[in-house]
């Protein structure tokens, strides 16, 4: 026996949006935070709490092959999850408010590490009804600035025969 509650459409939309697509070990991430209303309008001096969880990054280069979201391993990508959230933990906390034109930044310093970390932004923010509404974001920061993927036409090769291959960054 359960109830069905009619969908209602949320009052307030957030978003929180880095910088950049990646950052470098040590750097300074930055993200903004924006509310608005859904009928239009920022929505100004709404109380912001944001938490940033720092996690494993490991690169995965099938999300660079042509169709991946068709040929998607469920069993590899319950696995990648699962280790994420088992080395994930919080790294640093804070509060702000939006200002007039319903934006908050945020920034925080990554660590000197020996390895590389996915952080994991979340931004929950107070409507004017007093609900709290959730969004988030990740970056990954690295030890090198980019990854390459590469591919060849095929499998195997006579040695002295011309390779063609295909390079990703």
């Amino acid at each position: 026996n359960f109830d069905v509650l009619a969908y209602r459409k949320p009052d307030v939309l957030a978003d929180v949006t880095p910088e950049k697509r990646a950052y470098l070990v040590g750097d300074t991430v930055k993200a903004g935070v924006s509310l608005r209303f859904a009928v239009g309008g920022n929505v100004a001096g709404s109380a912001v709490k944001w938490s940033v969880f720092r996690g494993p990054f490991a690169f995965d280069p099938s999300v660079h092959e042509a169709f991946s979201w068709f040929f998607r391993d469920p069993v590899r990508e319950e696995e990648t999850r699962r280790r994420a959230e088992a080395g994930t933990q919080v790294f640093t906390r804070g509060e702000g408010t939006t200002d007039a034109d319903g934006k908050l930044a945020i920034s925080f310093a990554t660590e000197t590490a020996e390895e590389d970390r996915t952080y994991s932004v979340v931004v929950e923010a107070q409507d004017p009804n007093r609900r709290w509404i959730t969004t988030s974001c990740s970056v990954p920061v690295t030890r090198q600035a980019a990854f390459a993927v590469t591919r060849t036409e095929k499998k195997v090769y006579r040695p002295g025969e011309a390779i063609k291959l295909e390079v990703t960054t």
